[in-house]
């Protein structure tokens, strides 16, 4: 995610980074847990398909400025695919368009099933490339953040919970594979930056990507299985819970430099960790999960609804989109 100083509006088509899907993923995921919501309490149905209405508008129109930008583009101009942070966040195309085919599969099965497929290969396609190009590069400690999460770890979750939603559950296994043993991987790269190295200012709020693997797996794996959920998926609940709980701890220190776009990186975690707890709920189990999935609804709808709100207020003042990419090598991110 690119900082500039100067910044245009979100209706400059030349100017839209991949990184602003993460508004796709946010709002979708809100919409996923309020659906969660209502097989537990009395909940309005019109509220989680709001969400679901306003994450499909906004992927439409982010689609319809960025692909075509992309299509056009000599290969100069394509510095975000070969950007050693930027990079990381094109995943977030394919991973919004199976969020979508888990929209429209109460409405449209014909049509979540080809948004599935699209976004199934896209990506695994994209996760090839970027996994592979991760060991053909030199990167310094500055380029390791938990951005790196996307391309494998997020994609193959979510394309491992869409597979499930839809039956496909051979397929959704697969997947699950791939986003688990890279996330192994890579999580132990990740942390061992952090705890060596600060983040600086403008990389910190990539740190909201880190809750995401444990929560998007437990919804995976929730969406794969049956009957009552065993030790392995409230073991990974448990962890997103610390990890949220450690964000919350670290909140002062990662809003240094203001609200920008970048901070909807938080907001995918934290509707998949609400979407997780209310089904963990909703299988059976008591105690200390009904409580919590409440808290944890709550949670993600003043960081969803937060960040929706700041970032009308981006777009208004016409500083949400910057002018252009930086060159590659450039190490700030922040939106």
């Amino acid at each position: 995610m690119t900082h500039v100083a100067a910044r245009t509006s979100i209706r400059s088509p030349n100017a839209l980074p991949s990184s602003l899907f993460a508004l796709v993923l946010g709002l979708a995921g809100l919409g996923n847990a309020w659906r969660a919501a209502r097989t537990v309490w009395p909940v309005p149905h019109v509220i989680g398909e709001l969400f679901e209405l306003l994450a499909a508008i906004v992927f439409v129109t982010l689609l319809a400025g960025y692909l075509p930008r992309l299509l056009r583009a000599r290969s100069a101009e394509r510095a975000e695919l070969h950007h050693p942070l930027q990079a990381s966040y094109v995943a977030l195309v394919p991973v919004s368009t199976l969020l979508m085919a888990l929209a429209a599969l109460p409405y449209q099965r014909t049509l979540a099933l080809a948004l599935f497929t699209l976004g199934a290969l896209g990506a695994l396609g994209y996760g090839v490339y970027r996994y592979g190009s991760l060991w053909l590069e030199d990167r310094a400690d500055e380029q390791t953040t938990s951005a790196l999460y996307l391309p494998t770890v997020a994609a193959s979750f979510v394309t491992a919970n869409a597979a499930g939603a839809l039956g496909h559950v051979e397929i959704g296994w697969l997947f699950f594979g791939v986003g688990t043993f890279t996330w192994l991987a890579l999580e132990s790269v990740i942390l061992q930056r952090l705890l060596t190295r600060t983040l600086p200012p403008a990389l910190r709020p990539s740190l909201g990507i880190h809750l995401a693997p444990p929560v998007v797996g437990a919804a995976a794996y929730l969406s794969l299985t049956d009957g009552r959920p065993d030790v392995f998926v409230q073991a990974m609940v448990g962890y997103g819970i610390f990890v949220a709980l450690t964000l919350l701890r670290l909140a002062p220190w990662l809003n240094v430099t203001g609200f920008a776009a970048s901070y909807w990186s938080y907001t995918f975690g934290a509707t998949a960790l609400a979407y997780s707890l209310i089904r963990l709920h909703h299988a059976g189990l008591a105690g200390v999960y009904g409580p919590l999935a409440v808290l944890a609804l709550i949670a993600a709808n003043v960081v969803v609804v937060g960040c929706a709100l700041l970032t009308v207020r981006l777009w208004w003042q016409g500083r949400l989109v910057p002018n252009a990419a930086p060159p590659t090598g450039t190490l700030s991110e922040s939106t």
